[in-house]
């Protein structure tokens, strides 16, 4: 999400992308992100970019990933490929 659009500079808009996971198929440029920019003022959807889902991205066969979350550590949690 962007508080202003990235293209003109536009800081009565907000611009919003988005994909299916975590991002990494956006990073390795696999997927367009579907886009969506919304006024500031009214809250009314000015724009929107809709590409077809050709795949949506499946889970990986085997254990499923953990998340462990430590008492004071400031909310940030850790991935674990195993259980």
């Amino acid at each position: 999400m962007f508080t202003r659009s990235p293209v003109t500079g536009d800081r009565s808009v907000v611009a919003i992308e988005a994909t299916w996971g975590l991002g990494s198929a956006l990073v390795s440029g696999e997927v367009t992100p579907d886009s969506f920019t919304v006024s500031k003022v009214t809250g009314e959807i000015t724009g929107r970019r809709v590409r077809p889902a050709t795949a949506r991205p499946s889970r990986p066969r085997g254990p499923s990933p953990a998340t462990t979350c430590s008492p004071g550590s400031g909310g940030r949690c850790r991935w674990s490929s195993t259980l």
